[in-house]
């Protein structure tokens, strides 16, 4: 199970659970936070003994950036790379920075999301907002990508 600290209370939507999404959702006056759960469903074919299934964690994230949200579009990928998270099973998460665009104040926007894949899990943590981008904006992301945390299974 994983946690963040969003700066108010999450929302859950259950527009996406039937593709088998669980999102939360809250906004600032300028940033989107979002933290994602994707449980899709094993393959059709049986698995070898042994073998264990990975979500495409691509293929995912290609169809939550074509997602519908006026407050990014037009997403290209700047960069991707490895962050120490000690809390996650390896201690590794990766992060990646989206340009793109507000629709809403007609603005230059980005996008940052850390993703984990847990077992046949996929945990996404995302923050958008317009640029250039505030003090206190860039604070509010400081904060929520240092506050995931990810507590150890049970047996």
């Amino acid at each position: 199970m994983a946690s963040v600290h969003m700066p108010y209370a999450g929302s859950y939507d259950d527009e996406l659970s039937s593709s088998g999404v669980t999102l939360f959702t809250t906004s600032t006056s300028d940033n989107n936070f979002d933290a994602l759960v994707f449980v899709p469903a094993p393959p059709a074919y049986p698995l070898k003994p042994g073998q264990v299934w990975v979500p495409n964690v691509e293929q995912f994230l290609a169809q939550l950036m074509r997602l519908p949200d006026a407050a990014f579009t037009k997403a290209k990928l700047k960069t991707s790379f490895p962050v120490t998270l000690p809390s996650a099973p390896g201690g590794r998460a990766m992060h990646q920075l989206y340009s793109g665009f507000d629709e809403q104040h007609q603005l230059p926007a980005a996008l940052e999301l850390t993703w984990v894949v847990v077992g046949a899990k996929l945990y996404v943590f995302r923050c958008s907002y317009s640029l250039p981008q505030e003090q206190e904006a860039i604070e509010d992301a400081k904060h929520f990508f240092s506050t995931i945390a990810f507590k150890p299974s049970q047996p």
